[in-house]
């Protein structure tokens, strides 16, 4: 699923890896779903691009593996 962001982007994640639009008016929001909407390789493209995002950054074991390293540093103090 691409993604469609109003003024946000954080680090420009968005953008840099070509996850969908960040957009500064919601005129833009209806000209780009329309685009989605009409243009399936792009959409598809955009939405490959979310799901790997999504399980490079935020897989649970990862970010289980980030958590518990935290606490050990916190407990360690």
């Amino acid at each position: 699923m691409p993604v469609i962001s109003l003024d946000i982007d954080p680090d420009e994640c968005i953008c840099k890896n070509r996850l969908g639009f960040q957009l500064e008016s919601f005129g833009k929001i209806v000209k780009d779903v329309k685009l989605l909407l009409e243009n399936e390789k792009l959409r598809r493209e955009m939405g490959v691009n979310t799901r790997r995002y999504v399980e490079q950054e935020h897989d649970i074991k990862r970010i289980a593996q980030q958590y518990a390293e935290l606490f050990q540093n916190l407990l360690n103090k």
